[in-house]
């Protein structure tokens, strides 16, 4: 780590590269303090506890991303945002576009992702400073291009979308071995095309049962 950061930096990065790996139950106050080279007791004394440098780290992931994904969200927070296919494919493929996608994957993912998964003191702060306001701002926009849709069934839609994106970032290794090709930028722009297409059939098929 650079001698440049302070403590409290180098504490987070540790903690978010620890945690990414470890559930948070599982990782001790040592073996981050050591990561960060500084003392256990720098833990409490910026933090106040383990559990307080947990959420701080959490934040921060939600944080970074937020900043990175501005220019995919700000346009569905406009009042004059253009039809809803050209939204979802602007979020879609921004998300193929981010250039520092690995390093997501290896560390902001996983930790969100084990969260998730096995609830701990950062759940709440996942769900609602990350997950609910994307999936309010994508609800507003599916409902009004399809009023027929019932919430339920639109809360869906944004859950299969999301899942797609993640998963065909992440699986990348596994999407070269079954298509037998690189994944390059234009395997890449053909993976969003595709999300957009399925996700948008899908709304529309969702809409006409209702």
């Amino acid at each position: 780590m650079s001698e440049e950061k302070t403590t409290q930096e180098r504490l987070l990065e540790a903690g978010a590269e620890l945690f990414s790996k470890k559930h948070y139950s599982e990782t001790s106050t040592r073996e981050i303090a050591e990561a960060a080279d500084a003392n256990v007791a720098a833990i409490n004394y910026h933090f106040g506890s383990k559990e307080n440098l947990y959420k701080e780290v959490i934040r921060k992931v939600i944080r970074d991303q937020k900043e990175k994904r501005k220019n995919l969200v700000d346009p569905l927070c406009s009042a004059e945002a253009p039809p809803l296919k050209e939204l979802i494919a602007n979020f879609i493929e921004g998300h193929f576009e981010l250039k520092d996608s690995e390093e997501i994957c290896a560390v902001d993912l996983p930790l969100v992702f084990r969260e998730i998964s096995s609830p701990g003191p950062g759940f709440e702060i996942i769900v609602e400073e990350m997950i609910r306001p994307n999936h309010d701002l994508l609800f507003k926009h599916i409902r009004r291009e399809y009023p027929t849709i019932s919430p339920e069934r639109a809360s869906m839609c944004i859950a299969s979308l999301i899942g797609q994106i993640i998963h065909f970032i992440r699986a990348r290794k596994v999407l070269e071995s079954l298509f037998d090709r690189e994944y390059d930028p234009e395997f890449a722009s053909r993976i969003s095309k595709h999300i957009v297409e399925f996700s948008i059939a899908g709304m529309e098929a969702a809409a006409c049962e209702e």
